[in-house]
């Protein structure tokens, strides 16, 4: 196992529906990818309970989402998601997402989401909780 997969939070093997007519993954398909490689790394972390959206009066939407496409990736192919939070502001969390194919060390695609604390049933922007600050410190300085 490569050092890429060993530290990978989420993998996935391309699938048909995933492909445009090139057998490419279409862009689109990288963010939900994303999203799912980031719930990954916070359940990886035992941070799921922070980021229930039944378990709290605030949830977390997609602020924000930059993405740079540095070669494709095709069906069949195995990609992992490397996952890293890199900003936490009073009401914003941004995470930088890597995908890489087994065989390269450079990642194929780079994405920075940030995600915005609201209060339910609102869309205003509210101050992440305070727990939540103090489990993703850490997590900010090991990156």
């Amino acid at each position: 196992m490569t050092d890429i997969q060993q530290h990978a939070a989420w993998t996935v093997r391309i699938s048909f529906h995933d492909v445009d007519m090139h057998g490419h993954v279409h862009n689109s398909v990288y963010f939900p990818y994303c999203e799912t490689a980031i719930t990954e790394y916070l359940r990886q972390q035992g941070l799921s309970e922070f980021f229930s959206p039944t378990a709290h009066d605030h949830a977390y939407h997609v602020h924000k989402v930059e993405c740079s496409f540095h070669r494709p990736s095709s069906f069949e192919q195995q990609l992992y998601f490397h996952v890293r939070p890199v900003k936490l502001s009073r009401t914003t969390i941004a995470f930088h997402v890597s995908v890489y194919a087994a065989e390269e060390p450079t990642p194929r695609v780079q994405a920075r989401i940030v995600w915005v604390c609201v209060q339910k049933g609102q869309a205003r922007a509210q101050a992440i909780p305070t727990a939540v600050r103090q489990a993703l410190m850490p997590l900010l300085q090991e990156s």
